[in-house]
């Protein structure tokens, strides 16, 4: 991705999700909508302040700016389900918004998680991943108890550059 990137003149955004099993899909997908909504919100203006930070002894400010006619989402595993989810989520509102919203144009699931109601997520059974053993299912057990009792709201603090 970063030769893509690099080649393309392309911005890398990492985004930081809640996890399962700590969270549920609904919480994953609502923090997907809100980093869409910070994309086409405030992206522009991070960039334009990053701008004047990193270059304002240099004599030199490149203009940063967001194409959002080249819009690309990629991920890995539950990363590829996500990547797959904003961009129908995404072009969902572009549609509905009659262009006036940015669409994504390409998605990229690598090795992604598509049916998360298959049985091999929903169903408990020995799940010997690349020939190893799975962990005992009482290890596994005891974090879900655990989790339950210490249960924590887990949010982002906002991105303040500059401030």
């Amino acid at each position: 991705m970063y030769s893509l990137a690099y080649h393309n003149n392309a911005i890398i955004i990492s985004a930081d999700h809640r996890l399962l099993p700590e969270s549920t899909i609904d919480d994953i997908l609502e923090d997907l909508d809100d980093l869409w909504y910070w994309v086409i919100s405030k992206l522009s203006d991070v960039l334009e302040n990053l701008s004047d930070i990193c270059f304002e002894s240099s004599g030199f400010r490149p203009a940063l700016q967001v194409d959002y006619e080249k819009i690309m989402v990629c991920g890995e595993s539950a990363g590829g389900y996500c990547a797959l989810q904003l961009a129908l989520r995404a072009n969902k509102l572009a549609s509905r918004s009659q262009g006036s919203l940015p669409q994504i144009r390409a998605v990229v699931p690598i090795y992604p998680m598509l049916d998360l109601k298959a049985p091999y997520w929903t169903e408990k059974y020995t799940k010997n991943v690349a020939e190893n053993p799975q962990y005992p299912t009482s290890v596994i057990d005891n974090y879900f108890e655990a989790m339950e009792k210490d249960r924590k709201i887990v949010s982002n603090a906002p991105l303040n550059i500059g401030n």
